[in-house]
Order: C-alpha cells, then structure tokens, then sequence
C-alpha cells in the first residue's frame, strides 16, 4: 500500500508511520470500495478513503493536554488494565506527540481543501 498512498493527494506530506492517540473500544469493517490507509497492531483499520475523496480515520490528531485531561475525566471508567491500554499518566506524558498530531491534522485538512473545486 506504500506506493498506493504516494499517489493519494490526501496524503501529500503525511508520514507511512506515525504515532496518534487513540480511545476507542469499537472498530469497524471497510465500506465496499474503499482503501485501508492506516493500521495498527491494535485495531486493524484505523484510516481509510474513499474515491480519493473520502477520508475516515479511526484515531485523534486534534488532541491537545486538555482534550486528553478531559476524556481521562469523563471516560476513566475505561481505563482498564490492558495490552493497548495506557494510563492516565503514560497518555498526559506524551505531549511531544501532539505538535506533530497536530501538525498532520493541518495538513491532512489543507490537502482536502485542495480537492475542492468550485
């Protein structure tokens, strides 16, 4: 799928690998006609398009340390102990990513706004 994605435009500047936060216990099968783009060990969809124009994503690039303080508060009942499962500290100790997660949300949007045509 590597080559496939450098002929996306969608995905112009976005990274193969690349770390997201994730809070999610559902998953979901790909529509009929669409291209997985992302994948972990976790959830094996985690991205996909549709037409070159459609784009769904299973994980949170526009998460700041307060949207994370905040799910941690209304969702802490889901913290449970697991393989895929971080705790509250380990998830608030990786604000170095949210630069980068944000950094790709602007471009992912900014290429999308680029597929618009008036």
């Amino acid at each position: 799928m590597k080559d496939e994605k450098s002929e996306i435009s969608l995905l112009k500047g976005i990274p193969d690998e690349f770390t997201a936060f994730h809070w999610h216990g559902d998953t979901f099968s790909l529509p009929e006609g669409a291209k997985r783009l992302f994948e972990s060990e976790a959830c094996k969809n985690q991205g996909f398009i549709y037409k070159n124009r459609v784009i769904g994503l299973q994980f949170h690039l526009e998460m700041s340390n307060q949207t994370i303080r905040n799910v941690i508060e209304n969702c802490r009942d889901e913290l449970v102990k697991g393989k895929y499962i971080q705790t509250e500290n380990e998830m608030l100790d990786r604000a170095d990513l949210l630069k980068e997660s944000g950094q790709l949300m602007c471009r992912l949007l900014d290429n999308l706004e680029k597929t618009i045509t008036v």
